[in-house]
């Protein structure tokens, strides 16, 4: 298996990254939209009866649409960062099923809920900014918080296919400085969850924006 790109920002820098980027972070991040969106339709939520955990939610521009998806069931979401956090919580707030959800500042490799709790997990353009250890780490977790059968969905830059599409020259840039695309480049994550023990993968290839080469990854948690 090709390991990702060795990753030299620790979480600590990374969750200063995103603090200091929360106030232009919707904007730096438009291109990504129809990607998180297709993999919000992947996720298959349904009103009144799932528990959904988004894990990274950002600004929480995502987590207001699984709210509105999974009205009257259970919608937590963790983030990082405080600043993150803070703006995801005014946003939601406007949102009529916000009752149902509970956020907290939470680092994803240890995740502060029991084991198999969750039917779904959706998580998007995270594990791209981790170094490999940190990855195979979070997606135990993930896979001890879901609950056996549980889904899990992943959005992540991905390395392309085609040479138009390839990320050489990106991956060049970030080799230089990786702090440019705030820590963020290409995985090819599903002989990754295969490793983490997930069953029933299913990987779809976009270019997100028409600019960012993404791919949806789909899988579960094997029940027994």
């Amino acid at each position: 298996m090709e390991k990702a790109m060795k990753v030299p920002i620790d979480p600590k820098k990374a969750r200063g990254i995103y603090d200091s980027l929360s106030q232009i972070y919707d904007y730096l991040t438009l291109y990504e939209g129809g990607a998180k969106r297709r993999g919000l339709d992947a996720a298959g939520i349904e009103p009144g009866h799932r528990r959904v955990l988004e894990v990274g939610f950002g600004t929480g521009k995502i987590l207001g649409k699984i709210l509105e998806k999974n009205a009257g069931g259970e919608t937590c979401g963790m983030e990082l960062s405080p600043r993150m956090l803070r703006k995801a919580r005014r946003r939601i707030a406007k949102i009529d099923a916000s009752e149902g959800s509970h956020l907290l500042v939470a680092d994803a490799r240890h995740i502060p809920f029991r084991g198999g709790h969750f039917e779904i997990v959706f998580n998007s353009y995270m594990l791209d900014l981790m170094d490999y250890p940190v990855i195979c780490a979070v997606l135990q977790e993930i896979k001890r918080v879901l609950e056996p059968g549980g889904h899990l969905v992943l959005v992540s830059l991905s390395k392309g296919e085609g040479w138009r599409s390839n990320m050489k020259a990106y991956e060049w840039l970030y080799g230089v400085s990786p702090s440019i695309f705030a820590g963020c480049r290409p995985l090819l994550l599903e002989p990754m969850v295969k490793d983490a023990g997930f069953c029933n993968i299913r990987r779809e290839f976009l270019l997100a924006g028409r600019i960012m080469p993404s791919e949806i990854i789909y899988c579960e948690k094997p029940v027994g």
